[in-house]
């Protein structure tokens, strides 16, 4: 019988695998590519991990499941939590109706874990270890027993002072091996057909500690170099390690690892509703409080420039450790926020981790302001205005590509799908929760991250009746449940966005290079 074990490795590039490999630092992947079939995975666009793994997960894209970004905003313009995808069916859904055994360890966006056959531990948003975080909800007693250290998360926030630095690649490596342990402890005790395991340290590494690796990061950190200049390819190492060990451990069965996106340096901000306001589709409204604000803000008292007042002041642990709530509450009352917008002089407003701009017009919602004529014609005057940003480092255009929404994701309008997707200095620069932070359009990241994603993520797939030695180009990250579900010979009435990669040996060759 069939088995696969799917180990993933958050935000794994092989931007960085392909030359370690080849350096001899990575002798596990280099086996794993020179036995298996392995390529670049492309992910959803924008590259994000709640859209990324709930593609994944579903063989769905985005506008079909549900799940765009970490948070949207609902009807009434308050900012609400991405949840799971809802009215779909997972791949764990799939084989544990087709009655296999399955395991799914930490995998993003699982958590409230659904009823399986077999056994799903809750991912890192899950609230804490006190939540129902297993399913069955009574395993949770088993895990903490036989893994009492287990943690969903790491216990430590970074901060640029040294201290932080260490503490929180010292997490980094903890949750690591608490994952792996976990992983060891289910793949022996129990059955399956079918397991998975999520691997995070190679994302939150990329994160934090590209600065310290990549000389020609505008804030490459030469002293911090010496001290953390090695932790992402550290955290690489041991990934090989663990992988080495799935691959001599499970040897009558196809191992798959896979990542949500790739990763690369990050440059910077991009406040996209400053744009908006400066060119007249948004509206602030015309009262005490706002204009209270705006006042501050022509002080130079903004939420940003306060983020940056508590890091010189050496309070950003303390700051870091406040809720995200709690972190609101305080920027709400200085900063301008969406309950400050004059909603009904508004076209165009900016939210999400990528500055995606949706168009308030009466062709996404009937309290829309612009007619459905005039939507098109407003996306199109953003869109040239767009093409005009400078990015202050290279001098050359910031925002790279351009996608329209039924580019991507065509069909009736998903209330959660944005009218214009943007890539900013390819994917080197993000938006923020924060609808306003400060006067600026472009500027530094208020958060500590160096590194953030990238479109290319990685696969691999090894095992008997798998093509050895190639590697595929094409694949996207909605075709990996197919494949999977394919290789099984599990049939389903879903109808996939993905397709069964080409990958079988005496199949066709197509997309193989």
């Amino acid at each position: 019988m069939k088995k696969v074990f799917i180990v993933g490795i958050d935000g794994a590039t092989f931007d960085l695998i392909r030359p370690w490999v080849k350096q001899g630092y990575l002798p596990n992947f280099k086996r794993f590519m020179e036995n298996g079939t392995t390529g670049y995975l492309r992910t959803t666009i924008p590259p994000l991990t709640p859209s990324a793994w709930t593609s994944f997960m579903t063989g769905l894209t985005p506008e079909r499941h549900g799940v765009f970004d970490f948070y949207y905003l609902g009807e009434d313009f308050k900012i609400k939590v991405s949840t799971k995808a809802k009215g779909v069916k997972s791949i764990w859904r799939i084989l544990s109706a087709s009655n296999k055994k399955v395991i799914s360890i930490a995998v993003p966006m699982t958590y409230p874990p659904e009823p399986v056959n077999g056994i799903m531990i809750g991912d890192f948003f899950t609230p804490s270890l006190d939540s129902r975080f297993t399913y069955p909800p009574d395993f949770k007693e088993t895990l903490l027993k036989n893994i009492p250290d287990y943690k969903l998360i790491e216990d430590w926030k970074y901060t640029d002072r040294d201290e932080d630095r260490e503490r929180y690649r010292d997490a980094i490596f903890d949750l690591l091996d608490v994952q792996f342990r976990t992983t060891v402890f289910l793949m022996e005790k129990y059955p399956w057909d079918v397991m998975m395991t999520t691997f995070l340290a190679t994302d939150h590494s990329q994160h934090y500690y590209w600065k310290f690796m990549d000389e020609k990061h505008p804030d490459f950190d030469r002293r911090g170099a010496v001290r953390f200049g090695s932790v992402i390819l550290d955290v690489y190492k041991k990934v090989d390690e663990y992988l080495g060990y799935f691959m001599d451990t499970l040897k009558d069965t196809t191992i798959v690892f896979m990542s949500d996106h790739g990763a690369g340096p990050l440059y910077g901000t991009v406040y996209m509703n400053n744009f908006l306001k400066r060119y007249g589709f948004l509206k602030l409204k015309s009262n005490f409080r706002v204009g209270w604000k705006r006042f501050l803000y022509g002080l130079g008292i903004t939420p940003e420039s306060m983020a940056r007042t508590a890091a010189r002041l050496g309070l950003s642990k303390k700051l870091a450790g406040v809720s995200l709530g709690g972190r609101k509450k305080l920027a709400n009352r200085i900063g301008i926020t969406f309950g400050d917008v004059d909603w009904g002089k508004t076209y165009a407003y900016s939210f999400g981790y990528y500055s995606p701009i949706y168009i308030n017009s009466k062709l996404r919602s009937e309290n829309g302001v612009l007619s459905r004529e005039d939507h098109k014609k407003v996306e199109e005057e953003i869109v040239l205005l767009l093409k005009e940003l400078k990015d202050p480092y290279t001098g050359g255009r910031l925002i790279t590509s351009i996608w329209r929404r039924e580019e991507l994701y065509p069909g009736p309008i998903n209330p959660y799908i944005p009218d214009i997707i943007l890539s900013m200095g390819d994917f080197g620069y993000t938006g923020s929760t924060f609808p306003f932070p400060s006067r600026r359009i472009v500027s530094k990241s208020m958060t500590y991250k160096s590194g953030d994603h990238r479109i290319n993520g990685v696969f691999g797939i090894m095992g008997e009746g798998i093509k050895q030695g190639l590697w595929y180009e094409g694949a996207r990250i909605i075709d990996i449940t197919p494949t999977i579900l394919e290789y099984l010979g599990i049939k389903t009435d879903v109808n996939f966005s993905g397709s069964v990669l080409k990958i079988f040996e005496g199949g066709e060759n197509e997309k193989i290079s």
